[in-house]
């Protein structure tokens, strides 16, 4: 049954996904990873929700772990159980498959649903639209967005979600977390510019080390307006708070592209650490601003995740 589940999630991607998901396969050394990533609003107030299930493998050896993020606007984060790493039978290693808080059935073609347990969200998802696909020697990276609605506590959001798609043979994140593959960081930017049912979703980021020729290296879009894209945008921080360690947070973004038109401005506020080292971590903030673009200015909501 697993299979036959399994080839029909592989049937609905791409060739180069198959051929990078045989190449994990057939590795001795592999790391895969979902992200997906919710902005929408309900009656005036917005949400956010990133969802991430990471798989990797050292020969026999298997590791499954999952994230969760909720932030509810005026509310603040809401903390959610059974984040970290969990066991599953070893029957298919890396394949996405249900874990102990979420059912996860879909494609990008038809659309995704994360079913939570009673504790947690839910997202359902619309057909997602490809944006960006980028592939080489370490590995593939692909982002796919479109409408979606998230459920919880008996409120309905509307807003748009982003799945990112991580594959890496010969490299597991999850045993080697610190394999050089950031750099001097990540920078990520999940929101929407504008506010209701014209809101697109706005992706940018900017990263170093290894991953950087992955990602060839600062990448964004709107999902709705495929030719707005920044390919030579960074994420530039100008304002920044000392973390709990020989580090420091930033606290504020800017981005003027070399080329192509906009310019945005975010502040990054309410940080929820979750991972910190005495020289680096992880986190998720909220981030408002405002985006400037064909001469008008959009406010910016949306999640930021940071790594260091």
């Amino acid at each position: 049954m697993l299979a036959l589940l399994l080839s029909a999630l592989l049937s609905a991607e791409s060739e180069t996904y198959r051929s990078e998901w045989e190449r994990c396969r057939a590795a001795p050394q592999a790391y895969a990873s979902d992200f997906f990533v919710f902005v929408g609003e309900s009656e005036g107030h917005r949400v956010l929700f990133a969802a991430d299930f990471n798989r990797g493998k050292d020969g026999a050896r298997l590791q499954n772990e999952q994230w969760f993020t909720l932030h509810l606007e005026k509310e603040g984060w809401i903390e959610l159980q059974g984040a970290g790493e969990y066991k599953l039978a070893p029957t298919e290693p890396l394949a996405l498959r249900d874990s102990p808080q979420y059912t996860v059935r879909g494609d990008d073609a038809k659309g995704w649903q994360l079913q939570g347990s009673e504790a947690h969200p839910t997202l359902q998802t619309g057909a997602l639209v490809s944006r960006s696909q980028q592939r080489n020697a370490k590995g593939l990276f692909t982002r796919a967005g479109g409408p979606a609605v998230l459920k919880w506590k008996r409120r309905e959001f509307k807003g748009q979600a982003l799945r990112e798609v991580t594959l890496l043979p010969g490299l597991n994140l999850i045993t080697d977390p610190d394999a050089g593959l950031f750099g001097d960081g990540w920078n990520g930017l999940y929101a929407l510019a504008g506010r209701g049912e014209s809101a697109e979703l706005l992706v940018l980021h900017s990263t170093g080390g290894e991953l950087e020729s992955l990602l060839k290296p600062r990448t964004g879009f709107l999902a709705r307006s495929a030719t707005v894209e920044w390919s030579d945008a960074k994420l530039r921080a100008d304002r920044w708070e000392q973390a709990a360690g020989f580090f420091r947070w930033p606290g504020r973004w800017r981005m003027e592209p070399i080329r192509g038109a906009g310019k945005l401005e975010v502040a990054l506020s309410e940080r929820n650490t979750l991972v910190s080292w005495v020289v680096g971590g992880a986190c998720v903030t909220v981030a408002k601003g405002q985006l400037e673009l064909d001469g008008a200015k959009l406010e910016v909501y949306g999640l930021a995740q940071i790594v260091r």
